[in-house]
């Protein structure tokens, strides 16, 4: 289950993957900031996979 401040990756409206942190969980989607650029966005719940650590 994919929670506030987890890793993610998800997929944009082009289908390209990219990484984020989760900033607030709603019903349908997920309140994201980008790694890259710093915007944030509301990504679909399908669209989104949390990244596992690799400790």
């Amino acid at each position: 289950m994919i929670k506030v401040n987890d890793r993610v990756r998800y997929k944009n409206v082009l289908g390209e993957w990219h990484e984020g942190t989760v900033l607030k969980v709603n019903k349908v989607t997920y309140r994201i900031v980008n790694d890259k650029n710093f915007k944030i966005l509301s990504i679909r719940k399908d669209h989104v996979e949390k990244l596992e650590n690799v400790n």
